[in-house]
């Protein structure tokens, strides 16, 4: 079984989208876990009909409102999957994603995998722009080029056991990539496009200073390579963020 954590806050207006790319799926052997991070909105309204639908999909909520690594740690802790993957409740997947993302790791041995993604906007049109993944990340590659998306990644429960992110608001997938490669687990890379990412206006990602910043400080605390080797690995980040979207 593949266990899917989507972590929602105030996402009415893409969620449907989202849980619809799920129920696409090929690949029929999953669970989807939807932590609700106190909305607002008619996201639970939404999620919880689904539920009465589909007896794979469960709805969790948060006592308050705590931010998505939070969300995820505990849709992790429910998870009764042998493989997780996470998906944002904006963006979406294509339909074979599952399928062909599991006989990948079931070829390839490795701990995690991460696979390409291109770009919507708001609306869903496609936004010039893919990335791919590197073949194999070694802790100071990734920290080079951080070309992993949460919506690509799929982790092997049965060869690394559950894994947590750490207490980062912002940027806790990069502080949770560079913690998996540095106590030593593998993660490969796809060269196939799979997922969707959605792109709004004056997000955080948007923003590449605010990233490039908030990124920088994961890196000159993360215990793994020195502060010299963090720094050079910062700078080939910069210009990797910049190549991205060319």
């Amino acid at each position: 079984m593949i266990s899917i954590i989507i972590p929602a806050y105030n996402s009415e207006k893409y969620i449907i989208e989202t849980i619809n790319s799920v129920l696409a799926q090929t690949y029929k052997d999953w669970e989807l876990l939807i932590v609700d991070d106190c909305s607002t909105d008619d996201t639970a309204k939404i999620i919880k009909s689904y539920v009465k639908k589909d007896n794979r999909i469960k709805y969790f909520k948060t006592d308050k409102n705590t931010g998505a690594f939070c969300a995820r740690n505990i849709g992790i802790k429910k998870a009764v999957g042998d493989f997780i993957c996470f998906l944002d409740s904006d963006d979406v997947w294509t339909k074979d994603k599952l399928k062909t993302q599991l006989q990948f790791m079931q070829n390839n041995i490795c701990d995690v995998s991460s696979h390409g993604y291109d770009y919507i906007d708001e609306t869903g049109n496609k936004i010039k722009g893919t990335v791919l993944p590197l073949k194999q990340f070694t802790l100071k590659s990734y920290m080079s080029n951080t070309c992993i998306s949460m919506d690509t990644v799929m982790l092997n429960i049965k060869t690394m056991g559950k894994q947590y992110f750490p207490p980062v608001e912002r940027r806790e997938d990069c502080a949770f990539w560079i913690d998996l490669l540095g106590q030593g687990y593998s993660i490969y890379g796809m060269d196939k496009i799979m997922a969707s990412y959605r792109l709004h206006k004056n997000q955080v990602s948007n923003n590449k200073i605010d990233m490039a910043l908030l990124n920088f400080k994961i890196y000159m605390k993360q215990p793994y390579i020195n502060k010299i080797s963090a720094m050079i690995c910062f700078v080939k980040y910069i210009i990797n963020a910049v190549l991205k979207r060319i």
